[in-house]
């Protein structure tokens, strides 16, 4: 079976062609409710999200070629992640459709993007020489249908999978692995937080989910490093989402010493009385060398797993990590590796609601000089860029509308840092065209700024 779309063929495309966004899901398993509940249940009531990208594996079109109502879900064990692999398709073939075979689930299936249950993974399996009139008895490879294999070896070029045969004692030894769990490293904070909104439930669930969201769960957070015992096979495991949700990320090197992880669990009492754990999400930072004997971290990798969104871990954990580096005399700025829009949205609210709650405005720089930019910070530990956008979205935020002279010095100051900070560029243009680019610039930074403000 070839999963990669043939370059030209015959074949009906939209039969045997599948979203691979929307035929591979994620569940993460409630192991410890396994000792109340059928097996059954745990994994209909497993929260089940679709990846982002899935073209790391599944090639720039994001296509699974071969396949008739592909569905793909990977449960993992919400602690120590171990993983089990479901196949299931109604019929599959290779790419010149020289073979077809059938796959019947032994019960009907819901559509790929709605799935939360495992359907069995033993099927009745048959096939034939291009078409499906002749139907003969086949067997399945590995606890898979025949024709899943490619699919398997693909997700494991991301995904640690333990399991894709007997889901029965997947969890029997995922649920192990769960009640053993310990979180690695060290203990650095603890918060509470309201478990987030269900935007997919139907309406006549929102009074449930109002009530459910103003629970209080508890959360700790853990620092680690490659040096504590056990971790790097655990961070394999991490790594397993990486690639399905942060655009253009690759895999960390396990033998540099300078990488920092920071773990986020939900930390909760089962219904047998054990303390049980529930991975949240993470992050990954790397400790720049800083002449002579100081350092600069980068934020490289940063996640939070979709069930878990919407509810202010991000910010949480962000929060925390700017403090512990503002009291570290050894740090002297930190930066963020390629953030997408969504982490510099959340990067711009954190810092400016710091800065607005503990710098009186007396304090603040009244222009956006050099050497007044340059000692702000160094105070406060941004990045140039980061300083100065901080403090224009501040400036703006406390200026009277009525005060013309103010807002003249504010649209020159940002017009100023525009051009510093694209001079390569304007200078090669006539002084008419390097004046609108100019006033075009700023118009939608000062928009994108008032919007920001909506939003604090």
């Amino acid at each position: 079976m070839n999963t990669a779309l043939p370059e030209s063929s015959n074949l009906d495309y939209d039969t045997w062609v599948a979203d691979a966004n929307e035929a591979l899901q994620f569940h993460l398993v409630d192991t410890s409710q396994l000792a109340e509940h059928d097996a059954t249940d745990v994994l209909e009531a497993a929260p089940g999200f679709s990846p982002d990208y899935t073209y790391p594996l599944f090639g720039e079109k994001e296509k699974i070629f071969g396949f008739r109502d592909l569905a793909v879900d990977l449960y993992f064990s919400q602690a120590a992640l171990k993983c089990h692999l479901s196949v299931q398709f109604s019929a599959a073939r290779t790419a010149d459709g020289s073979a077809v075979s059938a796959v019947k689930a032994e019960e009907p299936r819901s559509p790929p993007a709605k799935r939360a249950r495992l359907a069995t993974d033993t099927a009745v399996a048959s096939s034939s020489s291009g078409s499906h009139s002749n139907e003969t008895s086949q067997t399945s490879i590995g606890g898979l249908p025949q024709g899943a294999e490619e699919i398997l070896n693909k997700l494991r070029e991301a995904v640690v999978i333990d399991s894709v045969g007997d889901i029965t004692k997947f969890l029997s030894s995922a649920r192990q692995a769960d009640e053993a769990f310990q979180p690695y490293g060290a203990r650095i904070h603890e918060y509470r937080a309201s478990a987030p909104r269900d935007h997919d439930e139907d309406d006549e669930e929102k009074g449930d989910e109002e009530e459910n969201a103003s629970e209080l769960f508890d959360y700790e957070i853990y620092h680690t490093t490659f040096d504590t015992p056990g971790f790097a096979d655990y961070h394999r495991r991490l790594q397993s989402f990486l690639l399905f949700y942060i655009e253009g990320a690759s895999f960390i090197e396990e033998n540099d010493p300078h990488w920092d992880i920071y773990t986020i669990y939900q930390r909760r009492k089962s219904e047998a009385n054990t303390t049980v754990y529930a991975l949240v999400g993470y992050a990954t930072v790397h400790r720049f060398f800083n002449y002579p004997d100081r350092i600069r971290p980068r934020i490289s990798q940063y996640l939070i797993l979709p069930p878990y969104a919407g509810a202010g871990h991000g910010s949480t954990l962000y929060r925390l990590l700017y403090e512990r580096w503002l009291a570290d005399p050894a740090v002297t700025d930190f930066s963020v590796e390629d953030p997408n829009d969504a982490f510099s949205e959340l990067r711009d609210k954190c810092d400016v609601r710091f800065l607005l709650e503990n710098v009186p405005a007396d304090q603040l720089p009244t222009s956006f000089d050099t050497q007044a930019l340059k000692e702000f910070r160094h105070k406060w530990k941004f990045g140039a860029r980061q300083a100065a956008r901080c403090l224009e979205i501040i400036t703006l935020k406390r200026l009277d509308p009525n005060d013309k002279a103010a807002l003249r010095r504010y649209r020159l100051q940002v017009k100023k840092r525009i051009y510093l900070q694209n001079q390569d560029t304007l200078i090669s243009m006539d002084h008419q065209e390097r004046i609108q680019k100019l006033d075009e610039t700023f118009k939608a930074v000062d928009e994108g700024y008032k919007e920001f403000m909506q939003s604090l």
